[in-house]
């Protein structure tokens, strides 16, 4: 839906607002990411991420 929005309704690339159950799904942040749009998401209280690991 966001790449209709972008690209037959000619709507700028603003900021991405969606609730914990969109924000939980990896590919859907994925796919924001792929398209440079920046994003605020809910998540979980359950949720867990991995450690940032350090480039050396």
């Amino acid at each position: 839906m966001l790449d209709e929005v972008r690209g037959d309704w000619e709507l700028p690339d603003l900021p991405v607002v969606a609730d914990a159950e969109r924000g939980d799904a990896t590919g859907f942040r994925e796919g924001l990411t792929e398209r440079g749009l920046a994003y605020a998401v809910g998540v979980k209280a359950t949720t867990t991420a991995p450690p940032r690991r350090r480039h050396a």
